[in-house]
């Protein structure tokens, strides 16, 4: 494991997040250039956390490269301040109720609405943006 990290590394992974996936994917085949194309993505925000793992187990199981699977399945996030901007205004226009309950100082209600645009976006919009 500790060669599959360094090898990890010197193909320019991130250490900590080369660290992170290999304890998670430990006894994995896939290839160090396979894995190093799909942390890529993650540093570089082109897809999130979760929708790499989505995309290491079509990888695993289909062969394709992660920049095959993101572009074939249009995973990539969404970064368009626009359009996400469009997605909270229909989210908060859908649920008034929990705008008026955030408002009204529960808290939980904006997890809530993030959750929403977060549904309403396929998972895709990136919350940096």
């Amino acid at each position: 494991m500790s060669d599959y990290f360094e090898a990890a590394v010197a193909a320019g992974a991130s250490p900590k997040v080369a660290g992170n996936w290999i304890i998670n994917i430990a006894g994995s085949s896939l290839p160090i250039e396979r894995l190093t194309g799909l942390l890529a993505l993650v540093e570089k925000n082109v897809i999130s956390g979760s929708i790499a793992k989505t995309v290491f187990d079509t990888m695993i199981a289909s062969g394709r490269t992660a920049e095959e699977i993101v572009a074939a399945e249009d995973l990539a996030q969404i970064d368009d301040e626009g359009q996400i901007a469009r997605l909270v205004a229909e989210v908060l226009a859908k649920n008034a109720s929990a705008v008026a309950q955030y408002r009204g100082g529960k808290s939980s209600a904006f997890g809530f609405l993030v959750g929403q645009v977060m549904k309403a976006a396929g998972g895709k919009a990136n919350r940096s943006a």
